[in-house]
């Protein structure tokens, strides 16, 4: 075969036709196939083209949120994920679907734009935690914890950090301005913002807290091109201290007894033996009412009925008052007890260590661990035991009549150390005792006065 110049020009042109087809078919062939596989199977190391590059990966806030407390923990549940406009040129996709953010997993959140420049986005607001604090706490702080990173391009940061009290109500001051991100992943180094005792200028509620509008808002920002950022999790704890009901006191039985010199005493007032709540009148008269200089036990017991009493926090005052109808004298009425080497006609004395725990009781209805003291002064020592609400405490005192005016009705009443009346009295939980008459007060056939009022024989039925 003859090769003319026109035949060689023609193959030179096929040669170049078919070489530069080969080419194309190969580079789409690697763009097409090889490539794709390459990345799913994670055996490409080369970097991805730039052209090639998708949307930034965000995965976001998984909703473990903890609420701290000194008597719990609240546990959040459902949340809400909303994407606020204020960015450049990219907004989110997903803030639809929050089971995308709700746990460290391969479904996330991502951005609409398709690359990420030197700019700030769209900001997220994370809520409806489902917090549950109880009425009246009080609000301490807040904690945000984010677990994110950067790579290529960057640094990224976070901006415009608030709490919210409502969807798109923000308060307080921006805790987590200009913090970098790591540039690799921390696996599970959380980058932490607020504090237990911060409330990031916000004077929070629980209402507030609790509302389903209450979250965190906050936004990446790239200080450079062609960056990627990973929110991986964020979470919330709330620490608050709860309101405890102040304590209330109900006034409630007694029964008067020998002063045995003892802690514990063992011998019942009267012959017969007087019962509790009963009254040590004159008569009859194996009542043995006492005389001046007559030393007499008194134990008394109180009700916590509302909220718990912590341990040496409270103290009493016993009281004293001359009068027949005790639930119905007025309070400012009352005197306190004197002291020991006091002139009060009704003082304490010196038997036993003032302040010593009570054990054993010896009142029918107190409970068994609710000690409270031995009192010889007034204010008394504080309780030395804590007592819950529905408990109630036994108390001791030891009397004397330094003087009493004869053939007198003496009313008591407990209050407390700072002399405020307990909650509730009980109408018939006033001890009270009659002194015996002296000779002005007997007549000729026996009977004796006692407050105006003729009573019977003194000595005798």
């Amino acid at each position: 075969m003859k090769i003319t110049a026109k035949t060689t020009e023609y193959l030179i042109k096929a040669i170049r036709f078919l070489s530069i087809h080969r080419i194309a078919a190969f580079i789409l062939l690697f763009v097409f196939f090889y490539l794709p596989v390459g990345v799913i199977l994670g055996t490409m190391s080369m970097p991805v083209p730039y052209f090639l590059r998708k949307s930034v990966q965000i995965k976001s806030a998984h909703a473990a949120d903890t609420g701290a407390t000194s008597s719990g923990t609240s546990l959040g549940g459902n949340f809400t994920i909303n994407s606020v406009a204020y960015g450049d040129n990219w907004s989110w996709n997903n803030t639809g679907t929050p089971g995308n953010a709700a746990a460290n997993d391969s479904n996330y959140l991502v951005p609409s734009a398709s690359r990420w420049d030197t700019e700030d986005g769209d900001g997220l607001e994370f809520s409806n935690f489902s917090f549950s604090l109880p009425a009246d706490s009080t609000v301490d702080g807040v904690v945000v914890e984010i677990l994110a990173w950067y790579y290529a391009g960057g640094p990224a940061r976070w901006v415009d950090g608030q709490l919210m009290t409502a969807t798109n109500v923000y308060c307080g001051t921006d805790e987590v301005a200009t913090t970098v991100m790591p540039d690799a992943d921390p696996v599970s180094t959380y980058q932490s913002f607020g504090g237990s005792g911060n409330s990031w200028g916000c004077t929070l509620t629980e209402t507030e807290v609790n509302n389903s509008g209450f979250g965190i808002a906050m936004g990446p920002d790239c200080t450079g091109d062609n960056t990627y950022v990973n929110i991986d999790h964020v979470r919330m704890t709330v620490y608050y201290t709860v309101a405890v009901a102040a304590a209330a006191y109900t006034q409630n039985n007694f029964r008067f007894y020998l002063d045995n010199d003892l802690l514990t005493p063992t011998e019942p007032w009267g012959n017969p033996d007087l019962g509790e709540k009963s009254v040590v009148f004159v008569l009859p008269i194996s009542n043995d009412a006492p005389a001046s200089g007559s030393q007499m036990r008194l134990r008394f017991n109180i009700a916590v009925t509302v909220g718990n009493l912590a341990a040496t926090t409270q103290a009493f005052r016993l009281k004293y008052v001359a009068g027949d109808d005790c639930p119905n004298i007025a309070a400012g009425s009352y005197s306190d007890v004197g002291a020991s080497t006091s002139n009060e006609i009704w003082r304490f004395t010196d038997g036993w260590t003032d302040g010593a725990t009570l054990f054993p009781f010896v009142l029918s209805d107190s409970t068994t661990t609710a000690s409270g003291a031995y009192m010889e002064s007034n204010p008394s020592t504080t309780n030395p035991v804590a007592v819950d609400a529905g408990e109630t405490m036994e108390w001791d005192a030891s009397l004397q009549n330094n003087g009493a005016a004869d053939a007198t009705k003496y009313c008591f009443r407990i209050h407390l150390s700072d002399d405020s009346n307990l909650n509730i009295y009980n109408s018939d939980s006033f001890p009270a005792v009659e002194t015996p008459p002296g000779t002005g007060d007997l007549m000729r056939h026996g009977n004796f006065f006692a407050s105006e009022v003729e009573k019977g024989f003194f000595w005798a039925d």
